[in-house]
């Protein structure tokens, strides 16, 4: 098995820059994987992500971008990606629509 070392000197130099320069919030990601998206917010994403689809109905501006970029890999015949920041946008308007 290949090991940090084994990488050309270029790759694990820049590496170390991101892996130490950017430390990621561990506690924050542990929270996050353990915790996978509840069936309720699944139901919320896809009634925004259908009726964009099918009815051309915008979603509110704050998820606009997430609910669109699952759409288009919908459109595209790929399965759906929740990327990390997109998942944020999400979380962050339900919780707002909930107060």
């Amino acid at each position: 098995m290949a090991t940090m070392l084994d990488l050309p000197t270029w790759i694990r130099d820049r590496w170390l820059v991101v892996a130490y320069l950017y430390p990621a919030p561990i506690d924050w990601l542990k929270d996050a994987i353990e915790k996978a998206p509840t069936e309720i917010f699944s139901d919320k994403v896809n009634r925004y992500v259908k009726a964009y689809i099918e009815k051309g109905v915008m979603p509110p501006e704050a998820i606009a971008v997430p609910i669109m970029n699952m759409a288009d890999d919908i459109m595209a015949g790929n399965r759906p990606t929740l990327r990390t920041g997109d998942y944020i946008a999400l979380q962050n308007f339900f919780k707002q629509a909930k107060k």
